[in-house]
């Protein structure tokens, strides 16, 4: 079974050839190193407030309060993306003091701003129950939205949500093709995922060689649950030679 992680907040994945097991070692560190790079990334937005470069420079410099300082007045002048970060920054209790209420008040508003990262959070914390009381359903439709626009790590999440039929019917087929779709823009877990319905024929025609494929683009990014996964298929022979002697 799939359990359900935080991601800040939410993370989820399968593991194993024949099961699906969350690696739990990388998780806390593989989120924070997402987290930190979503923040020193951000893009501009359209238009260009006074504030932004400032905010991302103190960010970089770890003065957390000049950053949190900048993009509150950015946000609330009602800029989707100083909200979305505004959110993070309550989020995690950096430059305020940790309100995950809070949190999800700004991601709220950056989704109403057309923000896909904020609708992939506020979903996240939908659907586990963080800042917000817990709704499988409403976790679906923000997930959803931020899926449908592009948002790769939420087109992953819906694929799980099929997959274990939270907040929407389950749906095999539905869950691979959101797989897909994530996986082809590299989402490690989710090309593992692809890799494991090629492998129980799962919403897709069985396959070991396109299980092979995807479990390889997964493990050549460091996501240990498919290098184990590609080193059970070598050793058993499965879609290559056996290595053994």
């Amino acid at each position: 079974m799939i359990a359900y992680r935080k991601l800040w907040c939410y993370n989820v994945s399968c593991k194993g050839l024949q099961d699906d097991i969350i690696n739990e070692k990388n998780f806390v560190a593989k989120f924070f190193f997402v987290f930190l790079v979503v923040l020193t990334q951000i893009s501009s937005p359209t238009i260009v407030f006074a504030g932004a470069r400032e905010a991302k420079s103190a960010l970089v410099a770890r003065n957390y309060v000049e950053a949190f300082n900048q993009w509150k007045s950015l946000a609330e002048a009602g800029d989707p993306v100083a909200q979305f970060n505004l959110g993070l920054l309550y989020a995690h209790g950096q430059g305020v003091p940790q309100d995950k209420a809070r949190a999800v008040f700004w991601w709220r508003n950056a989704t109403e701003g057309g923000n896909l990262d904020a609708a992939y959070y506020l979903g996240s914390c939908y659907l586990i129950g963080e800042g917000v009381e817990k709704d499988v359903s409403t976790a679906a439709r923000w997930i959803r939205r931020a899926a449908e626009g592009g948002q790769a790590q939420a087109q992953s999440q819906l694929g799980n949500l099929y997959w274990k039929g939270e907040g929407v019917a389950p749906d095999n087929q539905s869950a691979f093709n959101w797989w897909l779709k994530a996986a082809a823009v590299g989402v490690a877990d989710a090309q593992y995922n692809v890799g494991d319905s090629y492998a129980a024929g799962r919403g897709v025609t069985k396959d070991d060689v396109q299980a092979l494929i995807w479990f390889r683009k997964a493990a050549d990014q460091g996501y240990a649950p498919a290098q184990y996964t590609l080193g059970v298929m070598y050793s058993k022979g499965i879609a290559v030679c056996s290595r053994r002697s």
